[in-house]
């Protein structure tokens, strides 16, 4: 600093060495010169450190600008939706009402609820056998009705699956009233065969009116297979009009708590 200083004062007095004479000037400017160079010293370094870190903070900064790009603003692509998580619908599984108990046959493999005013009792009185193929027969009744004739009731079983198909295993099934138990008739006419799904699984429903085999009855009947060698039959009938609805509902919920 103090040579440049010296260098400036020398080109002063040399231009003014070329000017007219001025006295005055000149020891105006030697004096002002004296008087900077007569500063503490430290002052000076202070100021020269300043001045180079100044210059390097900018110098910093403008290539820090040079080089800093802005981030890229992604959007979603042009006609492309986006994806949505797909949720796998849950396989059906058995609902059983608060409150209710449920039978359980280890020999066939299932469980079925029923409420907890019902009974579940064997069809058969005592004495009595099964017809070939039916191997297996209940009834579901409103303890109240117990040892009289009730209004309406629910009824399941399982027999063998000797058919192709559910339809098949109907119509082999469907014979005249009154024909020995050897023919293994379980009806002699149904109606309203359909195709549904109960319990999980594919089924057919259909309704057997009993009148011309001597019974005042109808059975709304549904069957579906059961482990490949059997098919599980469940059905329902009322002779009371009020009766009916009610038992038709608890039939409904019995079905869809069946387990197998």
């Amino acid at each position: 600093m103090a040579e440049f200083e010296t260098e400036i004062r020398q080109a002063f007095e040399r231009r003014l060495a070329g000017m007219p004479a001025r006295p005055d000037l000149s020891r105006r400017i030697g004096t002002a010169v004296r008087e900077r160079n007569s500063g503490p010293r430290a002052l000076q370094v202070l100021a020269a450190s300043a001045a180079v870190l100044l210059v390097g903070l900018v110098a910093f900064y403008l290539l820090q600008m040079r080089h800093v790009q802005p981030a890229p603003i992604v959007g979603p692509t042009p006609g492309v939706p986006s994806a949505t998580p797909s949720t796998a619908s849950p396989s059906p599984s058995p609902s059983q009402p608060a409150g209710w108990k449920t039978y359980t046959n280890t020999q066939f493999g299932f469980s079925i609820s029923y409420p907890p005013s019902f009974v579940v009792e064997n069809s058969l009185n005592p004495g009595m056998t099964l017809p070939p193929g039916w191997l297996l027969e209940m009834r579901v009744v409103d303890r109240r009705f117990l040892g009289k004739i009730p209004p309406g009731q629910v009824e399941f079983g399982v027999r063998a699956n000797d058919a192709g198909t559910l339809t098949a295993w109907v119509q082999k099934h469907t014979g005249p009233c009154g024909s020995p138990n050897s023919s293994e008739y379980y009806w002699d006419k149904v109606s309203n065969v359909t195709p549904v799904n109960a319990a999980g699984r594919e089924a057919l429903t259909f309704d057997w009116n009993q009148q011309a085999c001597g019974t005042p009855y109808t059975l709304h009947l549904t069957a579906f297979v059961l482990q490949t060698s059997h098919v599980f039959l469940f059905s329902w009938y009322s002779q009371d009009a009020a009766y009916s609805e009610t038992l038709k509902r608890i039939a409904d919920q019995m079905l869809a708590s069946f387990s197998g």
